[in-house]
């Protein structure tokens, strides 16, 4: 019986995905939809043009610079989600203690629990 119930289930799936009701996507496409959807501004930084992720913009506690990590992490994401060479790859976030490596993990573990909580995203 609890076969049957689970291959309802997928049967569901397949067919709310084949309607256009959710996603059928990996890991690295909801993470690069999830920051994407969010909107991009180019901004100025340090007389360099640069791009400003709004997904990293919300919250009350939120990252704050780290325009070059972001940006980095974005594309390496994108890339990844379109079937390149990323994918077989692992990104690595490097510097001194304090520098907002683990709050940039937790933050974006966060948005993307929440991303995940949003039926159509499920």
């Amino acid at each position: 019986m609890a076969a049957k119930i689970k291959g309802n289930a997928l049967l569901e799936h397949v067919d709310a995905v084949k309607k256009g009701k959710r996603a059928f996507e990996d890991a690295f496409q909801g993470v690069s939809r999830m920051i994407l959807d969010a909107g991009i501004q180019k901004i100025t930084v340090k007389g360099k043009s640069t791009y400003q992720f709004n997904l990293f913009s919300q919250g009350k506690k939120h990252l704050v610079g780290m325009y070059d990590e972001i940006n980095a992490f974005v594309s390496f994401v994108k890339d990844a989600s379109e079937g390149g060479s990323s994918r077989e790859m692992a990104f690595v976030l490097v510097g001194e203690p304090g520098n907002g490596k683990t709050f940039f993990v937790d933050y974006l573990c966060d948005r993307y629990r929440e991303f995940l909580s949003i039926p159509d995203n499920q």
